[in-house]
């Protein structure tokens, strides 16, 4: 048995980073699949999704961690779904990604994704690369930005949620921020 914690972290106008966990209840061997339901034409881009919809598209980049595939469901009422949505077949694709170990009681087994849709004629240049499982760096253009759940590097701390740019550290449900940093 497992339970499971999400975390989001939305950069107005540009992307959104989704932090799933999964915790063990109890010693054991476990695996762990995160799923995104999604529309479009896609393409799978090494361990990412990239999906296009009449001129748009949106990508979700993964941590580069897990096992990744697509499986595809059609709609079973096509003529209902396209009197309301028009920009995309009635098919979803799954973006599946799987990770298995052993755990102990407690321990976590996480995803990081990124999310950004943008039109296709103006493809901006966001990258994601773990920096471990619940930490990540994203980079877009020039700019970096460090974001993660649990523990801050440098010795800052824990926290709930945390992001490190250009502007300072912004920390969401401290648990132990030290005095002096290390």
């Amino acid at each position: 048995l497992l339970n499971w914690e999400r975390s989001i972290i939305w950069k107005k106008g540009s992307w959104f980073v989704v932090f799933d966990q999964v915790i063990a209840d109890q010693d054991g061997d476990f695996f762990a699949r995160s799923s995104w339901r999604t529309l479009g034409e896609e393409k799978l881009l090494g361990r990412n999704l990239e999906l296009k919809q009449q001129g748009k598209t949106c990508r979700i980049l993964s941590d580069g961690r897990a096992n990744v595939d697509i499986e595809t469901y059609a709609f079973t009422h096509e003529r209902d779904w396209r009197t309301f949505y028009t920009h995309a077949e009635p098919v979803v694709k799954i973006f599946q990604q799987d990770k298995a170990r052993k755990l102990m009681k407690g321990e976590r087994i996480g995803f990081i994704n990124l999310l950004h849709a943008f039109d296709t004629s103006e493809e901006p240049s966001i990258e994601l690369t773990a920096a471990s499982e619940f930490c990540a760096v994203i980079q877009e253009g020039d700019a970096q930005t460090l974001v993660g759940t649990g523990t801050i590097p440098g010795g800052l701390g824990e926290a709930e949620l945390f992001i490190l740019d250009s502007d300072g550290l912004t920390v969401l449900g401290e648990k132990t921020i030290p005095d002096e940093p290390g």
